[in-house]
């Protein structure tokens, strides 16, 4: 802080490589998120894991942002901009977790069947799925709008080993039970 004789004291401004990096975070976090779903929809990690990973980020980026803002806005803005910061932010590290898990996988795959717990037909803006169970863990698996899936009986799945110990789904066929006619 700048001491001025003449009023009161001078906060100096964020440098511009700093505030580069502030927005960089801010907006890569962003859209972190839209291919981080598509991988989420692609891998058995519990949502649990999700939220603990991304709350521990958001913790690590709020302190950072805080310090940054402490001094040059109001404490009030400050909390916010540091609360809407480190939220947004923290989904880039979420994906970079579920992106290695993905695509960093063994080739070795395993074929498994799984029987099919419950089929929704598309609703609004949700596309046709099934539930399975795997593992003890409900995963919904999305098809195109035009899938049968009440039809659906079994899946059987591609799985293969995540780079950090999650499961991913390499290829899925539908076993739809009916007898051939």
């Amino acid at each position: 802080m700048i001491r001025n004789y003449y009023g009161p004291p001078i906060v100096p401004k964020l440098s511009r490589r700093t505030r580069f990096f502030i927005f960089l975070a801010f907006f890569a976090g962003l859209c972190a998120l839209v291919p981080e779903i598509g991988l989420f929809r692609l891998t058995f990690i519990p949502l649990s894991a999700c939220l603990e990973i991304w709350t521990a980020f958001t913790i690590i980026s709020f302190t950072i942002h805080i310090r940054l803002f402490w001094k040059r806005y109001s404490v009030s803005n400050a909390l916010w901009l540091s609360v809407l910061y480190g939220y947004a932010s923290a989904g880039l590290p979420l994906y970079i977790f579920m992106a290695t898990n993905y695509y960093c996988a063994d080739n070795k795959t395993s074929q498994q069947t799984f029987g099919v717990i419950s089929a929704q037909v598309g609703q609004g803006k949700l596309s046709p799925n099934v539930v399975i169970n795997y593992k003890g863990l409900d995963k919904q698996l999305f098809y195109p709008w035009d899938a049968p899936v009440t039809k659906y009986k079994s899946v059987t799945l591609s799985i293969k080993k995540g780079y950090w110990g999650f499961d991913i789904i390499y290829q899925q066929d539908i076993n739809t039970g009916l007898s051939e006619q």
